[in-house]
């Protein structure tokens, strides 16, 4: 999963004009590269086209120390395309990084997705093509160039090659007589719309600092510059009109503002009260139709992946407990494995903060195909999976940068909450809620405990009915943003096993509030304590059996796993900073995981 932009401006597109300035083209791929490193930051890469030749730098690393290399923002032409790259076929290497060139050198590609058969097409059409790379992307700008070779039109030998294409793909091709054509099936590909210029995206984040009109292009549809204008087509070939639409104000540009990374930024914006999450008047008329939904269904399943699952396990708890409700969670991941369990005509519930991830997105296909009612919760109600479902309900979080979620869990949870208490007697004061946590985020001692725990090897989290659903966050932060391995567990289970593993060197934090769970919780770390465990306790009461103790407000138990996780988030944070990792760009991660 990666990001892809391309560039264009349309004032100076004549092919054979060499350009001695950037027209700014370069410099804007960069910077919309920079805002959709979220996606991947393996490697990056720009095409540019000067007179009629393509020039291209690329090479292993994030996009600001490849651009400090390469100087890519000062790259000439008025024609181009970049790429950041999370690597799926092939290792991290400056081979394996986009853009990729054909044969010929005429064409150049930058992709995001799996050509699941590109071994067959490299046998069957391009045993002649010599290949530089591991990728599947460079099997598909040989094949277009194979059509090109052929026809000698761009927009023929792209569709050939996208009839021979299986998997989910989104690309953008760039070639040497200035044409630039884009193609998006099941990827996400988005088109910014300027007085003089267009802009092929992956996420309005790539263009939205230069304007607010946008083109969602829809699955199996191309778009083509060729120098006279825009045309979309759909993959038959058919002419297409689609319309422009004002991209949200939720898009704009994030800020740290003071905050040395984003990831600390959105963590402290879940204490502001003025953050829309928290606001009752949005959504109003989809949660009430989700909560009908729910109120009346025979089945309803819950799925997501990462922290939305786990906040779909809270849900399940909730629910339950609350509005006596059953809920059935799935892994996304998991649930074309266990269609089986996904009862014809069900409620199914998705959970994704990008609404773009491959696993929920197939899926609610699958619940689709077995007539299920599909509510989605996210934080992009323009996504392809918004598209997919019959009710959509936006968090409200704001953009998130930070690649481990942090404050779209809580608006996650926030509005699942919000579902629970329309269909039940449950009130909750949400606007305690941005108070509470900022008592967390000013309490220094948790940095100070952060630095103390990175010499542990491994870490298990534990606690006890909804309780339990934080530690599974917990285990999630720690290794996201520090790699050290963490394992989350409920209280009791440790007996029946894990306990094997204790000693002098292990760490275990204890998810321990004063409430019906605390003498169970007080027994089981006992036990802990007896093989000279270290417990780090999260509680609103000290205990002497605690090593340290990181400190809970008093609030209502359906609060507490909120102010729970948000501790994780700190400490996870504070973890990492003391490791002398990226807290921003974890290793081998991204955000919106748009492969299987």
């Amino acid at each position: 999963m990666c990001s892809i932009i391309g560039c264009i401006n349309t004032d100076n597109t004549s092919p054979n004009t060499s350009s001695n300035t950037s027209s700014g083209i370069s410099s804007k791929l960069v910077s919309g590269l920079s805002h959709m490193e979220y996606r991947g930051y393996d490697s990056v890469g720009v095409s540019m086209l000067d007179g009629d030749a393509i020039f291209t730098q690329k090479d292993v690393g994030k996009v600001s120390v490849v651009n400090d290399l390469y100087h890519l923002d000062k790259m000439t032409g008025t024609v181009g395309i970049g790429h950041t790259r999370w690597a799926t076929h092939g290792k991290v290497n400056h081979s394996n990084a986009h853009p990729h060139h054909c044969n010929s050198g005429k064409i150049s590609l930058v992709h995001n997705g799996v050509i699941t058969n590109h071994e067959e097409i490299r046998t069957l059409y391009l045993s002649k093509f010599e290949f530089f790379s591991e990728t599947d992307s460079e099997v598909i700008v040989n094949l277009i160039q194979y059509y090109y070779d052929i026809c000698f039109d761009p927009l023929q030998a792209v569709m050939e090659c996208i009839s021979k294409l299986e998997g989910h793909y989104s690309f953008i091709v760039l070639f040497s007589d200035g044409t630039i054509i884009s193609a998006k099936h099941h990827e996400p590909l988005i088109i910014g719309v300027s007085s003089n210029e267009y802009f092929f995206c992956s996420d309005v984040l790539g263009f939205v600092q230069y304007t607010d009109d946008a083109i969602f292009l829809e699955n199996k549809n191309i778009a083509v510059y060729d120098g006279k204008g825009l045309s979309i087509y759909d993959f038959s070939g058919k002419k297409i009109t689609l319309p422009i639409t004002k991209v949200s104000t939720k898009f704009t540009l994030p800020d740290k503002k003071n905050f040395a990374h984003y990831t600390l930024s959105e963590i402290t914006q879940q204490g502001d009260d003025t953050s829309e999450m928290y606001c009752n008047d949005l959504y109003c008329k989809e949660i009430s139709t989700a909560a009908d939904l729910i109120k009346s269904a025979k089945n309803i399943v819950i799925a997501g992946s990462g922290t939305s699952y786990n906040a779909a396990v809270l849900a399940k708890f909730v629910f339950s407990k609350y509005a006596g409700i059953r809920l059935d969670t799935l892994v996304s991941s998991e649930v074309s494995h266990l269609s089986h369990e996904i009862i014809d005509s069900s409620v199914f519930i998705a959970i994704s903060q990008s609404g773009e991830s491959a696993d929920i997105i197939n899926a609610v296909k699958l619940a689709k195909s077995k007539n299920c009612t599909v509510v989605t919760i996210t934080n992009n109600v323009e996504s392809s999976l918004a598209k997919l479902s019959d009710v959509v309900i936006g968090i409200s979080a704001g953009t998130e940068i930070g690649v481990a979620a942090t404050k779209s869990y809580t608006a996650q949870i926030i509005t699942l909450y919000k579902i629970l208490c329309e269909i039940s007697n449950v009130t909750i004061s949400f606007d305690t809620i941005p108070k509470l946590i900022k008592k967390i985020i000013d309490d220094d001692n948790i940095g100070i405990i952060a630095s103390q725990l990175i010499s542990h090897k491994d870490i298990y989290i534990i606690g006890r009915g909804i309780h339990y659903t934080a530690s599974l966050e917990y285990a999630l932060k720690i290794k996201e943003l520090t790699y050290i391995h963490a394992e989350s567990m409920f209280a009791g289970e440790l007996k029946h096993g894990p306990l094997a593993q204790i000693d002098s060197s292990s760490l275990v934090i204890a998810i321990i509030p004063a409430d019906e769970t605390h003498q169970d919780m007080l027994n089981t770390i006992a036990q802990i304590k007896t093989r000279s465990g270290k417990i780090l306790g999260i509680s609103n009461e000290n205990n002497k059996l605690f090593s340290h103790l990181i400190t809970l407000p008093q609030c209502d138990e359906l609060i507490l796993p909120i102010l729970e996780v948000v501790i994780s988030q700190l400490l996870s944070y504070h973890m990492a900073i003391t490791l002398n990792h990226d807290p921003d760009h974890p290793q081998n991660l991204a955000k919106s995981v748009t492969v299987k």
